[in-house]
């Protein structure tokens, strides 16, 4: 079952994030994409913009997150 590794404020830092797992291997999804553009103020009431990845990707993805440079 896919999880959740990572949230966002703005959907461009969940892409760049996104990019940066495929890259190194690790299909993601950005959750929430099209509705945090169409109403960004309720971004943080809809739980941030999420970053997926598959369950047997969460420790490898979570390692590369935290590796990751600050945008």
């Amino acid at each position: 079952m896919p999880k959740i590794v990572a949230k966002f404020n703005t959907v461009p830092e969940a892409m760049i994030a996104k990019a940066f797992l495929e890259v190194n291997g690790i299909s993601a999804y950005v959750l929430d994409e099209h509705s945090s553009q169409l109403r960004p103020f309720l971004v943080p009431a809809m739980g941030w913009v999420r970053l997926q990845v598959a369950d047997e990707d969460v420790v490898r993805a979570l390692e590369l997150l935290d590796q990751q440079e600050p945008v």
